[in-house]
């Protein structure tokens, strides 16, 4: 929340699509008072050496996990972006990912149904929930933000099936004007989201948007591009870095300046090459915990 804002200020929504100009979005809270009390606490329940052993091994874990996600709020902050912040619940790790539990749709809030018993996550967010006024949970099967993809106002990419993805087919279909179209990737760790496996591009020189692929990361290739062809100007093929370095992981804060990490060479190379700015930003060990930037952050409200 910021100076001057209040906590019953109502936060507006409107997600257009992944690169109109970023006015608010939501990002897990920093951690460094968290950590510090922690530190305090157990200062008084060990001694001296065993206080330096436990703080060592911590130090190699919990700053550079923090330091990604800091680096990449003060950023947005410097650039006028409101941010507000999620609560910490259970697992330090996957409290980072916020785009995997609330994505936005136009005007819409939808709040995801996620895998692996990270529902707890919901409950760091209700105090900004709360403040918006349609919000709809995804209440039937597992659907999570990542695989979540808005190439344009009309056009909704989905990177999985089953009930979740069918009951956001039908929210779709109630919204009106918005087309809805599965792209099947591969599940691995370093494609746990279609957002892992494909990347949208503001256009140039057309009406219609680019694409960037890992050809590597779906599961037909071929047949994805042909599926996709209609709604793309181009759709590139970038599987020049590493998979590890998540190079689709591509964040939009207005049509001209992508967020990427120093991992992606060879992206970050294409992109620029296409005219965009790349804002590199070291993500260190966050990384390792099958994410990137653009699954940090959950966009509000862009630009109309």
């Amino acid at each position: 929340m910021t100076a001057g804002e209040s906590a019953a200020d109502p936060i507006p929504v409107w997600i257009p699509d992944e690169w109109s100009e970023l006015k608010s979005a939501v990002m897990r809270e920093s951690g460094e008072s968290e950590q510090n009390e922690l530190f305090e606490a157990m200062s008084g329940m060990m001694d001296v050496d065993m206080l330096q052993q436990v703080t060592a091994a911590l130090g190699k874990i919990s700053p550079s996990l923090e330091d990604g996600g800091d680096r990449l709020a003060r950023l947005l902050e410097e650039r006028g972006v409101q941010l507000h912040f999620t609560k910490r619940t259970g697992d330090f790790s996957n409290n980072v990912w916020v785009r995997d539990i609330l994505f936005g749709i136009r005007d819409r809030l939808f709040l995801a149904a996620p895998s692996f018993g990270r529902g707890h996550e919901l409950n760091g967010i209700k105090h900004i929930r709360d403040r918006v006024a349609n919000v709809v949970q995804i209440s039937e099967g597992t659907l999570e933000g990542g695989d979540i993809i808005m190439p344009s106002n009309d056009l909704v990419l989905v990177g999985s099936r089953g009930r979740g993805a069918d009951f956001l087919h039908q929210q779709l279909k109630e919204m009106g004007g918005i087309e809805m179209a599965h792209v099947p990737h591969k599940s691995t760790d370093s494609t746990p989201h279609l957002d892992c496996a494909i990347a949208p591009l503001p256009p140039i020189g057309s009406d219609k948007p680019n694409l960037l692929i890992r050809e590597e990361s779906l599961i037909s290739p071929r047949e994805t591009v042909e599926s996709l062809q209609r709604y793309f100007h181009e759709i590139i093929t970038a599987d020049g870095d590493s998979p590890d370095s998540l190079s689709m992981n591509i964040f939009w804060i207005n049509p001209e300046t992508a967020l990427s990490t120093p991992s992606a060479v060879e992206t970050n190379k294409k992109l620029r090459r296409l005219g965009y700015e790349v804002i590199e930003l070291e993500y260190g060990d966050l990384q390792e915990k099958y994410g990137s930037i653009r699954c940090s952050v959950a966009p509000l409200e862009r630009t109309k």
